[in-house]
């Protein structure tokens, strides 16, 4: 990792992307920096990559090419390790030059006025920055000593503590004003945008509800409501910053619901909102589509996002960005995954028993829950599930009316008659070695073993599960169940 000179994130207390026309010539010196290799980076959501790259001599280097960088904020990163940011835009030939001693109080810049007024901010924020550390930790300091006084039953001044506050309060307040100034004047600039995009949503007073009491709900959905207010969702550039993408993942991870539904909605929330530029559409749908595909191999539930995101964008042809090829793997993990969702009813499977070729179907299984187990009497891990399943059936079966609905997944029917003989089970086992039924693209199985809860009429009430999970998931769903239990009175006779 590369150390940091000046890190634009902290004075705030993937990627194909469009360009504008023209080329870039960005010609730098510094004094103190060793005759090797210099990289210019960018931010794109919550990464950085690499752009372009130079050879340093005597401490002066230039990046350039034919066409123009699309706009937002770009890394130049030294050979020392240390690095410092610029803003990019529509001024592409310009140049800098400052020192190891200093890079952002000795930084001179030619021919962009982004670039000034950047460092312009960096040089006023950066000792109110070091001021604010220094008061924190004096502040951190002092309420110790008070709280030893206390813990002591001595008698406690707070004149010191209060002081401090209202010195760091002043000291926000000045931050707050410089950027309020800077974001009116400059409502065009990079930095302007991205003042505005980290800007807080301001809550007022809470009103009160008919019982006079004040709504403890109000500041959460006015939060929420008003979160994107200020965060133009038009401008591309936004997407090179380190702001814009975390404003996203707060909303999806902090503001919203962890529930599919929720998430779903959402996810077309801001879909629609980012409607207003191509390159931002796209970014959003393509990032909640994958974020979700892969966060639903950690979280049960969370595959319905991703299905939905291809049903409804990449399905629709509005997801434009993506060749043929590719698009063929997302429908069909799509299509794999549509049916296996929680709440849906799980497939049916119709094989024979491993000793009797009798078959047995799933949908017949008469239970108030059945598990369909996937498993191979070779598999390491299946050793050691296998018999903690059959325990904990055994010991539920009846008091919790649970059916096993076992599927061998091995091709060798010798290994189911060598485990049974040494561990009988008296649970539904069946095979199908062959995979006649497919049952493997039927309830994606790619691993052993697999575990699938469903409820009486076969529902998913969960997968990919654990027997510790098995007693905490039939709570949790009796719970829900007698929650959403709705009781109808009887109409009164006329």
């Amino acid at each position: 990792m590369f150390k940091k000179a000046v890190l634009f994130i902290s004075a705030f207390l993937g990627v194909s992307i469009a360009t504008i026309a023209g080329g870039y010539n960005l010609q730098f010196k510094i004094n103190g920096i060793p005759d090797k290799t210099v990289k210019l980076a960018y931010y794109f959501a919550d990464k950085q990559y690499l752009k372009d790259t130079t050879v340093a001599q005597n401490g002066a280097f230039v990046f350039k090419g034919d066409e123009a960088l699309p706009g937002g904020i770009y890394i130049v990163i030294l050979p020392n390790n240390q690095y410092f940011e610029i803003m990019i835009d529509k001024d592409q030939d310009f140049r800098m030059e400052t020192d190891t001693a200093a890079y952002v109080g000795n930084m001179k810049v030619i021919g962009s006025e982004d670039n000034k007024l950047f460092y312009d901010y960096l040089n006023f924020v950066n000792p109110k920055q070091k001021e604010s550390k220094e008061l924190r930790d004096k502040l951190d300091q002092v309420r110790k000593e008070l709280d030893s006084l206390k813990a002591l039953n001595k008698k406690t001044d707070s004149t010191e503590l209060n002081t401090i506050e209202a010195k760091l309060k002043s000291i926000d307040e000045e931050v707050k004003k410089y950027k309020i100034k800077y974001m009116n004047e400059h409502p065009e600039n990079i930095l302007g945008k991205v003042f505005r995009t980290s800007k807080e949503v301001e809550i007022p007073e809470a009103p009160l509800l008919p019982n006079g009491k004040k709504d403890s709900l109000f500041a959460f959905k006015y939060y929420k409501s008003h979160f994107f207010d200020d965060i133009d969702f038009s401008d591309a550039r936004l997407l090179r910053t380190p702001v814009f993408y975390s404003k996203i993942r707060q909303y999806l991870d902090k503001l919203t619901v962890q529930h599919p539904d929720s998430l779903v909605q959402a996810a077309d929330f801001l879909s629609e909102k980012a409607r207003a530029n191509a390159e931002v559409f796209k970014f959003i749908v393509q990032n909640i589509t994958s974020h979700y595909e892969v966060e639903a191999t950690k979280v049960v539930g969370l595959d319905a996002i991703f299905v939905h995101m291809v049903n409804k964008y990449y399905k629709t042809g509005q997801a434009t960005w993506v060749d043929s090829t590719v698009m063929a793997k997302i429908m069909k993990r799509a299509k794999t995954l549509e049916p296996l969702l929680l709440g849906k009813v799980a497939p049916n499977l119709v094989l024979p028993d491993v000793y009797t070729q009798q078959k047995f179907a799933l949908h017949d299984v008469k239970a108030d829950y059945t598990i369909a187990y996937f498993w191979d009497p070779t598999c390491g891990h299946c050793k050691k599930v296998t018999p903690k399943l059959y325990e904990w059936w055994l010991e539920n079966r009846e008091k919790k009316k649970v059916a096993v609905y076992g599927v061998n997944t091995t091709v060798n029917q010798q290994e189911i008659f060598d485990y049974l003989k040494e561990k009988p089970m008296d649970w539904i086992k069946v095979w199908d070695p062959y995979n006649q039924s497919k049952f493997r693209d039927l309830y994606d199985i790619y691993k052993s073993p697999e575990m699938y809860l469903l409820d009486k009429d076969k529902k998913i009430i969960s997968k990919h599960i654990g027997v510790e999970d098995l007693d905490p998931l039939i709570k949790m769903w009796e719970k829900q169940q007698s929650q959403s239990a709705v009781k109808i009175k009887p109409e009164e006779p006329e």
